[in-house]
């Protein structure tokens, strides 16, 4: 933009051949490049601290940054923790997951509106740790929802885990979640599994689900922690 400017007004100076007042203009055509090229000094000096500016911080910059990499390296190598009290550490071993802790999970069923409500009973372990239960569509089997369905519930040895309650027109379904004591959005539940560890016991337990969608049915799988 600079080089353009003045371009244009040194143009502007040079006289035409055929213009009348050439000498007179070619006279003061050398008085106004002074001023000219003052002015692209003044408007280059900003740029020019600032180029210095960067490369001082950026040379700064990097030997903090080469001081912290061989500070890291002394310590690691010294056998002590990256801490203010540069205490001795050692490397404990990640011990197998005890068999409680692996996850079971079993796909119940798929069901459709007419064959709705369906009771399926699963066995909870002895010293299990969580058990969860989720929704999908058909043929879904790898998405899960804590909530799904057309005026569905879900129960648990009987009792509600949720329920849909009504529809709203801006936010969609509104469920009574029973497990966490008030009313939630529908689509807060997408992705998620329902935890209903409060609600199980060791051995028997019964999962009931309901709804009234049409369509292939929906399905309902639990995994066991």
């Amino acid at each position: 933009d600079i080089v353009d400017d003045v371009k244009d007004q040194l143009l502007d100076k040079i006289p035409s051949v055929w213009d009348r007042d050439a000498d007179d203009k070619a006279k003061t055509m050398y008085e106004s490049l002074g001023s000219v090229t003052n002015e692209i000094y003044q408007r280059y000096q900003p740029y020019r601290i600032y180029q210095e500016e960067k490369s001082s911080y950026e040379t700064r910059l990097n030997e903090n940054y080469s001081h912290a990499l061989a500070w890291v390296d002394e310590k690691l190598d010294n056998g002590l923790e990256l801490t203010r009290e540069y205490k001795k550490f050692s490397i404990t071993p990640v011990p197998a997951p005890a068999e409680a802790e692996r996850v079971a999970a079993q796909h119940l069923g798929t069901i459709t509106f007419y064959e709705a409500p369906r009771t399926w009973t699963i066995n909870v372990p002895e010293g299990f740790e969580k058990v969860e239960v989720a929704i999908y569509g058909h043929g879904k089997e790898d998405e899960q929802h804590m909530y799904g369905g057309w005026r569905a519930w879900l129960k648990v040895n009987g009792k509600y885990a949720w329920k849909f309650v009504r529809f709203d027109q801006e936010v969609g379904g509104i469920i009574n979640d029973y497990v966490k004591g008030k009313e939630v959005h529908e689509v807060t539940g997408k992705d998620y599994y329902c935890d209903i560890t409060s609600m199980v016991i060791p051995g028997k337990n019964t999962i009931t689900y309901y709804h009234y969608t049409e369509g292939p049915g929906i399905g309902v799988k639990v995994r066991i922690h």
